[in-house]
């Protein structure tokens, strides 16, 4: 299992992108209070938000029917994921009646970690592609008629037993809630693709980080 570390000074976000995707510019005034406290929300969000990336290459064992999973002689499974302390953060906003700074400091964490997830993808697809190799579309359980019970198998793929900040509940949800369990295939046959997730083409419509393509 390899980690990705990000500091804290390599988060990145798309203000605009948040702000539109709550709806804040549609009133001035709440464009303009969400404006004064962003700031003090970015900080916040810079001493709560502990990252936990993590990726492991195995040889391609799954027995998912999946034409293009066959063809793959390697797999990638990935994790993304933020502890619980930016979780119980926006928690006591809200428990404050800080209802917008919470909404905002929560829509700000996903960002990061979306972004992060995509910086680890990137990585991945150098170095398959500079051995020769393509990625796989990306398999996530819950999506495209891909069993939750994939959860575990990908869990225990990742750590291969090492001690690991994430479980499963018994429906197979993460714990942390703000995580992301994910794999590619990795082959020399495949097409070479982006590999930055696209929200517009995924069918996870409540995923908590799904983001508009035209902010």
């Amino acid at each position: 299992m390899t980690f990705f570390p990000v500091s804290v000074d390599e988060l990145k976000y798309d203000k605009n992108r948040i702000f539109t995707r709550l709806k804040l510019r549609a009133d001035p005034n709440t464009n303009a209070y969400a404006e004064s406290i962003f700031p003090y929300l970015v900080e916040l969000l810079r001493e709560n938000i502990e990252l936990v990336l993590a990726y492991n290459i195995t040889d391609n064992d799954l027995t998912i029917a999946s034409p293009e999973l066959s063809s793959c002689d390697m797999l990638a499974v990935c994790y993304c994921g933020a502890t619980q302390k930016i979780v119980d953060c926006v928690d006591d906003l809200m428990a404050k009646s800080d209802f917008l700074e919470g909404y905002i400091l929560n829509d700000l964490a996903n960002e990061v970690l979306f972004n992060a997830s995509n910086a680890m993808n990137r990585r991945l697809y150098n170095e398959f592609k500079a051995q020769g190799y393509h990625l796989s579309t990306r398999l996530t359980p819950g999506e495209n008629h891909l069993s939750m019970e994939y959860q575990a198998q990908f869990l225990s793929l990742l750590t291969q037993g090492e001690p690991f900040p994430a479980t499963l509940t018994e429906h197979y949800m993460l714990q942390p809630e703000k995580a992301m369990l994910y794999a590619y295939g990795a082959g020399t046959g495949l097409p070479d693709r982006s590999i930055d997730h696209d929200c517009s083409k995924c069918p996870n419509l409540s995923c908590y980080m799904r983001r508009d393509t035209n902010p």
